[in-house]
């Protein structure tokens, strides 16, 4: 049991790793021209697709046969198809600037939802954590292979605790939206640059790159020595 608290907890600290960069431009990116969607729906497909490969990757590494590199591929390419629809969207914004933001609630920000929680499931099969005490106790016991369901649940507590974060970050963008009225301007003029960036973290991941781009994002997070 305090070992799923301690994965949680470590979660949360990833918000001082490079990693976290990577979760929250995919996070932000998936959903840039529903700015109003809440990110929940990609935090529990991320949950899914990381625990779901984390696992098979710290025992056998293959499932009815096929590798998890191969399923990191087919996770990436996917994922970097979502990030081009976002980026078309933002090009016909830019072409019909008058166009509103769609409200929550309607058909779009249903689907921008489901595009959320698969995206999310494609991001999770790619993403790699920075290294901590906490992450590797996850990785011996899943390594272990006696304890499947307990692993997964531990790779999933340790995404949620990221999750957490994320959703926390979402609600205080939002608000600051919201009381100042730019959520058209912000779809506007960042969805395309931040369509490119999921499409770019995307190709990282099918290239097996993920921790060489967080490494060269090190300086960026100069307290990640607190993580546990």
């Amino acid at each position: 049991m305090m070992l799923f608290l301690y994965a949680v907890l470590a979660g949360i600290t990833l918000a001082l790793t490079p990693s976290f960069l990577s979760i929250l431009l995919v996070s932000v990116g998936l959903h840039a021209n529903r700015p109003t969607v809440r990110p929940s729906m990609f935090v529990v497909g991320m949950m899914a697709g990381f625990a779901t490969v984390g696992y098979i990757s710290a025992t056998s590494g293959s499932i009815f046969g096929i590798s998890s590199q191969v399923i990191q591929i087919v996770a990436g390419v996917l994922l970097a198809l979502f990030g081009l629809t976002v980026t078309l969207e933002g090009f016909k914004r830019q072409q019909a600037p008058t166009s509103p933001v769609q409200p929550v609630g309607n058909t779009s920000s249903a689907l921008s939802d489901v595009r959320g929680f698969f995206g999310g499931i494609f991001f999770g099969a790619i993403w790699s954590p920075s290294v901590s005490a906490v992450f590797t106790s996850v990785l011996a016991v899943a390594g272990s292979g006696r304890f499947v369901a307990a692993s997964m649940l531990l790779f999933a507590a340790y995404v949620f605790g990221a999750g957490l974060v994320v959703i926390l970050f979402d609600h205080v963008m939002n608000d600051l939206l919201v009381r100042y009225g730019r959520h058209h301007t912000f779809a506007r003029f960042v969805s395309i640059p931040l369509g490119l960036s999921v499409i770019f973290i995307a190709l990282i991941g099918v290239l097996g790159l993920m921790d060489t781009f967080h490494t060269f994002l090190i300086p960026l997070t100069p307290f990640m020595y607190f993580t546990l």
